[in-house]
């Protein structure tokens, strides 16, 4: 019986399959073990930015991962937009335990519509982002929406 030996094409060939099927393999491996980026808050006072190799809010909103959720200060602070996930309650007048408690109720009952939701079925837009707001490093209504996050996730 006479053996047949592989061509150099044949050897190329399966070479490249080889290298194909490994590639496949590796990039599904990766897929499965990636997690994803957990949504956080930050502070986005300028010192604090500054120390994560950001120049400014601006220069930080450059970054599509990145929500500033605070309230309309662009007078001040150029970028800083009021965000429809701004705390309408102010902690000077209501102090900021009670602040952080009626924002979480705001979330769960408010009916105004943005871009045809509520705020509770907008809230998915957020995972995975880091969310801005001037109260971190203290208790801040972004905890709020972190914490809901991960409920949803969970149901």
């Amino acid at each position: 019986m006479a053996h047949c030996a592989p061509t150099e094409d044949n050897v190329k060939q399966i070479q490249a399959d080889n290298e194909d099927n490994v590639k496949k393999e590796t990039s599904t491996i990766r897929t499965q073990t990636e997690r994803p980026r957990p949504t956080r808050v930050i502070s986005v006072k300028k010192q604090s930015l500054n120390q994560k190799g950001y120049k400014d809010l601006q220069h930080w909103l450059t970054d599509q991962n990145n929500i500033y959720i605070g309230r309309g200060m662009t007078h001040y602070v150029p970028g800083a937009v009021g965000s429809k996930w701004k705390n309408p309650f102010q902690a000077k007048k209501y102090g900021r335990d009670k602040c952080i408690d009626m924002y979480r109720e705001y979330i769960m009952t408010d009916t105004k519509l943005y871009d045809g939701k509520t705020l509770l079925d907008s809230i998915e837009e957020l995972r995975s982002k880091t969310l801005g707001c001037w109260c971190n490093p203290e208790p801040c209504h972004g905890d709020v929406l972190v914490q809901m996050l991960m409920r949803s996730k969970k149901s």
